[in-house]
This record gives structure tokens, C-alpha cells and sequence, in this order.
């Protein structure tokens, strides 16, 4: 049997109308010592048939059926099963560059690093894709594991967030699972994996390519999601103390703000939130009062709007009634 260097996990429900344009940038890849775990997460449509029609005899691909749990209950599995030193989660309906693995192989053995981090393209349709040619001599730039979890509340926030664009060391996932049951799976555990990486890589090469579909969690904020995060930005406050590192908690800290906030918001504009969930999150708000006020990284009118929150409800809704208006007016122009 051929050596397996890079296991490639794919998580399946349901993907009739994609895997295979998934599947076929996997078969032209240039590096070939590779697997692929395709977790069927019991799908009712024809994915499996596709993929039984499409991977024919090639013994480097895998399909594995389990009862539906989820993403996370998916890739959970797929690790459990992989063989490889090096592991990459591709989506189902997403496409990959023909020199993905390669490229990322060459970057994590050459800088013998733990993690490496590509860019993304977004797309909607397969011909909007531009497949272009890989340069050689790639621009990459080491970062340490603080600065990972910094960039994460930065404008490179998708990217560094999901598991879809990187090749990781397998020994980076022991003792890891991924939480099952919940959205926002990746940001549960992304954290803790940069934690775990001695060297961290970025790539300045677009090598994975995104479908946007209009039910994408990713781009949705349902109050089902912004409670995950809340949850998520609580686990690591304290997670992020061992680092001794005040920026990285005012960074969590504003993201914290904003998603209390948000939830606040969507129960106004009439999203369907039991009045128990609204306590907790005021609560929430008014425990952490000082220190939103204290940090420098939320802006004046977000300050002053807190302020009003917690001493003045009725003028904070005024106020937010206003702000909406004009943000709804700007946006027309």
C-alpha cells in the first residue's frame, strides 16, 4: 500500500449537488501520498452513489456511513480513522486548488512547522473561480500562537477560524474532540488547537475555494449562533489568562460586548427569545459593566450606549432606534 503522508477528512450530508466537484480537485492533486475520509453523516439523498461512481477502485479513497450527528460527530470520526502525519478538513461542497496538498506539504515540512494557514476565495459559481498558477516561491511568514489568537478578532477573522483552509500535525488533535451537537463547532476548539502549535505558518496563496450558499451558518446570525459564540468567548476569557497578555483580553472582551449586545438587538427587532434567555444575557451585561467601560478597544458610542443600557433602558432603545435609521438611510445611499 502506498505511504500516507496527509489524511484529508470530509464531513457528507446531503451534498449531492457538490461532492463531486469537490471530489474531482481532490483526484487531480499533484501530491499523491494522500487519503481521503469521506464521513457519510447519513445522508438520504445520492452522495454516496456519487461517490462510489466517482472514486471507482482508488484505494486512497474511503467512505465511512454512521447514523447523522453533525459536522463535529463527522470529523470526530474521521480523525479516529485517519493514518496520516498531517490532516486537512475540506467541506463537501467546496473545491480545493490541484496544488493544495502539495503546497502545503512543502510549507509545513520545509519550516517544520505545526500549522499552515492558506487564503480563501469565496464563490457562487465554479466558472467565477480563479485557478491560478502557484508561485514556486510562495510568501510565508511565521506568527506565534498569541498572534494567531489575536487574529482572530481581526479582519482575517474567517480565516484563521475554520479548520477548511489549513493542514495541521495529526499530534496537534490529541486529546481533542470536537464538541457535538453545536454550531460554530470550529471556534470551540481553534483556540486550544493554536495552543497546541510550537510554529504557526501563513501562506500568501489562495489555494481553497468557499462556496457561498444562502443557508451558510457561516454568513447567518441566528440568536442559536450568537449564543454559541457567547459561550465561546466566556471559555476563552479564561483560557486566554495563561498568556499574561491584556490586548489579547480586550480583544475578547469587545467581541463579548458586541455578541451580548447583538443577541439584546435581535429579541428588539422581534427574533423569537424566551424572556429567561434575556435575563441571563442582561445579566451578563451588567456584570461585566466596568470592564466594558475600561476597555480601550470598544469605541466611544458603544460606551455610552452600554452606560444608557444598564441606568436608562428606555433611553437606549430610543437611541438604538435612532442609530439603526441612520445606519438603514447610509446603506441606501
Amino acid at each position: 500500500m502506498q505511504e500516507i503522508i496527509i489524511s484529508v477528512i470530509i464531513p457528507m450530508y446531503n451534498a449531492e449537488l457538490f461532492i463531486e466537484d469537490c471530489l474531482k480537485s481532490l483526484l487531480i492533486q499533484g501530491f499523491l501520498k494522500y487519503e481521503v475520509i469521506i464521513v457519510n453523516d447519513g445522508s438520504t439523498d445520492h452522495s454516496v452513489e456519487i461517490c462510489e461512481n466517482l472514486i471507482g477502485n482508488d484505494k486512497r479513497f474511503k467512505i465511512i456511513t454512521k447514523e447523522g450527528g453533525g459536522v463535529s460527530s463527522a470529523r470526530n470520526v474521521g480523525i479516529r480513522n485517519c493514518l496520516g502525519d498531517y490532516i486537512c478538513f475540506i467541506d463537501a461542497d467546496d473545491i480545493v486548488h490541484k496544488d493544495y496538498l502539495a503546497t502545503l506539504y512543502r510549507v509545513i515540512k520545509q519550516n517544520e512547522a505545526d500549522l499552515v494557514i492558506a487564503k480563501y476565495q469565496e464563490f457562487n459559481k465554479k466558472e467565477n473561480i480563479n485557478f491560478h498558477i502557484v508561485n514556486l516561491y510562495n510568501r510565508v511568514s511565521a506568527i506565534t500562537k498569541v498572534e494567531a489568537q489575536k487574529k482572530i478578532y481581526s479582519s482575517e477573522y474567517i480565516r484563521m477560524c475554520v479548520l477548511w483552509n489549513k493542514i495541521f500535525r495529526r499530534t496537534i488533535f490529541d486529546n481533542i474532540n470536537f464538541p457535538e451537537g453545536r454550531i460554530n463547532e470550529d471556534e470551540y476548539v481553534i483556540h486550544v488547537l493554536f495552543d497546541n502549535c510550537n510554529k504557526i505558518m501563513l501562506l500568501d496563496e489562495t489555494l481553497y475555494y468557499y462556496r457561498i450558499q444562502e443557508k451558510s451558518i457561516m454568513h447567518s446570525y441566528t440568536f442559536e449562533r450568537t449564543l454559541n459564540l457567547i459561550q465561546i468567548l466566556e471559555n476563552r476569557a479564561v483560557f486566554y489568562e495563561k498568556y499574561d497578555d491584556l490586548q489579547l483580553l480586550y480583544l475578547n472582551n469587545k467581541r463579548y460586548c458586541n455578541c451580548l449586545f447583538g443577541f439584546i438587538n435581535m429579541y428588539k427587532e422581534n427574533v423569537e427569545v424566551s424572556r429567561q434567555e434575556i435575563s441571563s444575557i442582561e445579566k451578563k451585561i451588567i456584570s461585566n459593566y466596568n470592564d466594558f467601560l475600561s476597555n480601550p478597544y470598544i469605541d466611544v458610542v458603544r460606551k455610552i450606549m452600554i452606560y444608557f443600557f444598564i441606568n436608562h433602558k428606555k433611553i437606549y432603545h430610543y437611541l438604538y432606534s435612532i442609530l439603526r435609521l441612520f445606519r438603514r438611510i447610509i446603506n441606501e445611499k
